[in-house]
């Protein structure tokens, strides 16, 4: 599939990519306000049929493009100046409220912006509106009782992926080049993979995470200083770049944070090996899935690199610590958030407890919390070890495609199928390592994807390879919605 000439064409500006816009506003070859203009317009087509954006911040953004406008043109330089972007609704930005996708939320107003926001805005965003999750951002879907159900634009009837779903939906279907989500075990990388498009989680520590402490928000928990991140969601790795790049300041007051700003690397050398990890004991993974992968992996022999087969056994043992550690902290706050999070979500919680007990036993003692930790390190120095010799790994993005809605909730075996079918996507963020999701075509109406997992602080590697497939894959986006208003 060839890529379409989105950069060249002056009218709908929707389409550009981010990169494309930027240059253009930096030449002065389109405004700022024309950009936010055309981002607006294509939300009010299309965003009623999807449910991505669940707040649209039109004055507000027609008033910072115009204000980009008025600068000098030489200091219309800003690394992303004038680009439209949205803000996950769990994470504080001054004026909006942070409803986290609950109703008891709704009032949650932030005094100030969070730290990621912070640096999105001194890098020349235009912020256009908010997008949706669900209730605390706990499920591999997107809806919530304060705002519905995000829907994937390719399809009514599967998810757009979780928790950051109406980032991706936003991407998928033009109505932002670039969002921002984050993710504790799939929440970019997953939503990125289902509607379409790229994203990349960072290394744990790249990118802040500060936000003032509120209703939703309060000093970072063991899983999620080692584990949360914030990153990008778009629809070209080259845009990938720029935001991440943006993105990536440090805040002293976020514990996690270190003051290591992104910098693309020089290239790896031809021939490095990528190793290929098509699946683990115990979990099938579908064809379509490891069709994916195969032809992801061919692309990335013609660019020059070296796929090998591997078998790495700590990626199960991985996602398995994935579930005692962060379970074990979400029981210590789940009455609480399942009474205001609602049924959903009370009997989504039920399930991924039930299969967590299933994994580690009933009532996991203290000491098997604090030893999976100890083995949580022990796994992340065995990996980068991996690295050393191998520096990255191309894996599916899930076992299985994109579930129906309400997967998680159906029953406890159909929940159980979903999250170990989500290996690829949790034994990252157990570790604290990067990686990205790209797509590689469609197949059957809904788009493929590939996950390419490098060592802690190698984005830039991670970016090069899912160029190569992008390359070769071509931009499936944006869409049209299908679904008729």
């Amino acid at each position: 599939m060839t890529s379409r000439n989105q950069d060249e064409t002056p009218s709908d500006l929707w389409r550009w990519s981010a990169t494309a816009l930027r240059d253009a506003m930096w030449r002065g070859d389109v405004s700022a306000t024309e950009v936010a203009t055309a981002h607006l317009q294509r939300c009010d087509d299309v965003n009623g049929r999807i449910n991505a954006l669940i707040s649209v911040s039109a004055e507000e953004a027609l008033a910072t493009a115009h204000e980009l406008d008025t600068r000098p043109q030489a200091d219309r330089t800003a690394p992303l100046h004038g680009v439209p972007v949205s803000i996950k609704d769990n994470t504080d930005q001054a004026g909006h409220a942070n409803t986290c996708g609950i109703v008891e939320g709704a009032g949650n107003v932030a005094e100030e912006d969070a730290s990621l926001v912070a640096a999105l805005r001194s890098s020349g965003v235009v912020f256009v509106g908010r997008s949706n999750l669900p209730a605390w951002g706990l499920r591999w879907f997107s809806e919530n009782e304060l705002f519905g159900r995000t829907l994937n634009p390719w399809t009514a009837e599967h998810t757009p992926g979780g928790s950051s779903g109406g980032a991706a939906a936003a991407v998928a279907a033009g109505i932002v080049p670039i969002a921002h989500a984050n993710d504790i075990g799939g929440s970019i990388r997953y939503p990125a993979a289902v509607c379409g498009v790229t994203g990349i989680r960072p290394t744990a520590g790249r990118v802040p995470k500060w936000s003032a402490p509120s209703l939703v928000s309060h000093a970072p928990s063991i899983a999620e200083t080692v584990m949360a991140v914030e990153g990008p969601i778009a629809r070209h790795v080259k845009d990938l770049r720029i935001a991440l790049r943006a993105m990536s300041v440090h805040d002293p007051r976020d514990p996690a944070s270190l003051p290591i700003g992104y910098r693309d690397e020089p290239a790896l050398p031809p021939g490095t090996k990528v190793g290929v990890v098509r699946e683990v004991p115990g979990v099938e993974t579908c064809q379509e899935n490891l069709r994916a992968v195969d032809v992801a992996a061919g692309w990335l022999a013609e660019a020059g690199y070296r796929t090998v087969e591997v078998n790495i056994p700590e990626i199960l043992e991985a996602h398995r610590l994935w579930l005692l550690l962060l379970f074990e902290e979400l029981r210590l706050g789940a009455a609480e958030m399942v009474a205001l999070g609602g049924a959903d979500l009370r009997q989504a919680m039920e399930y991924n407890f039930a299969v967590e007990d299933a994994a580690w036993g009933p009532n996991a003692t203290l000491e098997t919390f604090l030893r999976g930790h100890t083995r949580r390190n022990e796994i992340l120095s065995v990996m980068e070890s991996h690295f050393a010799d191998i520096p990255l790994l191309l894996t599916p993005f899930s076992a299985a495609r994109a579930p129906e809605h309400g997967a998680d909730f159906a029953s406890l075996e159909r929940a159980s199928e979903l999250l170990w079918a989500q290996w690829p996507m949790t034994f990252v963020p157990c570790l604290g390592l990067p990686a990205a999701t790209v797509p590689t075509g469609v197949a059957g109406g809904l788009p493929g994807s590939v996950q390419i997992i490098g060592g802690r602080f190698r984005e830039s590697w991670i970016l090069d390879a899912a160029q190569a497939v992008e390359d070769r894959a071509g931009v499936i986006t944006p869409i049209d919605p299908v679904h008729a208003r």
